[in-house]
């Protein structure tokens, strides 16, 4: 990567800002767990000669394996995060000739793990069970239930009738 700075004073003091404003991204999405984005806000340079900036960001703090390109704008988000991940990001300005500033503090983001989804209901099958015609009320025990949820407690209830 190519850097240099682009008016130090100005720019090292609207990197203060970028982290500062940059620390308290917010994540803006339907659903925590649906879309796996973010979205970052910051403060645009004042140096005259920025026309744009640049969003790093990977796996691992200082290890940036994606650049986004976002252009003259001082928001972006970045799609298709993987849940339970955390993510680190850095922003950088660049000028007309394409050298970049010094990088941005370093700000990170965990997307939230998605939630187990609900499994089919369970019952153990009845096996060697033999019912006898005209007897009177039989109980049947009943084993393996599960509602398909950790989070929940289901009763079940069973009736059966036969007229023949």
């Amino acid at each position: 990567m190519q850097t240099a700075k682009l008016r130090t004073s100005t720019l090292n003091s609207w990197l203060g800002n970028l982290s500062a404003v940059w620390g308290g991204f917010l994540l803006l999405c339907g659903s925590a767990f649906a879309a796996q984005d973010v979205s970052l806000a910051w403060d645009p340079s004042p140096d005259p000669d920025v026309v744009g900036y640049y969003i790093y960001y990977g796996g691992g703090s200082g290890d940036f394996t994606n650049r986004v390109l976002v252009g003259n704008v001082t928001t972006a988000t970045i799609s298709n995060l993987v849940s339970g991940v955390t993510y680190y990001f850095i922003a950088t300005a660049y000028n007309t000739s394409g050298l970049e500033s010094d990088p941005s503090n370093e700000v990170y983001y965990s997307v939230p793990s998605a939630p187990v989804a609900n499994q089919a209901p369970t019952l153990n099958a009845i096996a060697g069970l033999t019912l006898n015609e005209d007897a009177t009320v039989q109980t049947v025990a009943l084993a393996g239930i599960g509602s398909g949820a950790a989070n929940e407690t289901q009763v079940l209830s069973l009736t059966a009738l036969s007229s023949n």
